[in-house]
């Protein structure tokens, strides 16, 4: 079963409009979260999902000249973007990442990945107690989790994120917390 890293990138960010594309010693921030996660060794395939809008063309752009599967979905409904990427592209199991997290540590990546497998779960994070520093966050899931969120999510946050579904419904899924004996995260 193929292990495809699902990296959701848009330019359409709020509070910081482009800053996937903001330089980053030379690349761009998005160029250096595929660099993280290709370093794992876990990762078999990276694909970049974003959206159908022009503006997000540039996204495009940039994901073929670096060689890296893109592909191109909903604007609102990540779950459904998601899905048909990871349909697409074969998917047995799905990391999801985001493209705002340069620092990404592929060690962690791949811990998750590891705990994911070994105990056979439908869903792992190290966000369900969350003891990791910010912007090392990684979510594991089989497609067939993903494809049933993606069958039965109704809610408008359900869908506008991939994975809140999954953790609201833990009765239906085996769920694993990967967490650190201390606890890294810096409360806001």
């Amino acid at each position: 079963m193929s292990v495809i890293a699902i990296i959701q990138a848009r330019v359409g960010s709020t509070r910081l409009p482009n800053k996937v594309l903001l330089d980053l010693k030379g690349k761009t921030v998005l160029e250096r979260v595929i660099e993280r996660v290709a370093a794992s060794r876990l990762v078999d395939k990276i694909v970049v999902a974003t959206t159908v809008s022009p503006d997000d063309l540039a996204l495009v752009k940039l994901c073929a000249e670096n060689l890296v599967s893109v592909f191109c979905g909903s604007e609102v409904d990540v779950l459904d973007r998601y899905y048909q990427a990871a349909g697409l592209f074969g998917a047995g199991q799905i990391v999801r990442i985001t493209a705002d997290c340069p620092l990404m540590d592929p060690a962690v990546i791949d811990k998750v990945i590891e705990e994911h497998l070994r105990a056979k779960a439908d869903y792992t994070a190290n966000i369900i107690k969350e003891t990791y520093p910010d912007g090392e966050d990684v979510e594991v899931f089989t497609y067939a989790v993903l494809k049933k969120a993606w069958q039965n999510a109704r809610l408008a946050s359900e869908r506008e994120h991939v994975t809140p579904y999954i953790r609201k419904h833990g009765e239906l899924f085996k769920i694993v917390s990967v967490e650190q004996a201390e606890n890294q995260r810096v409360k806001r």
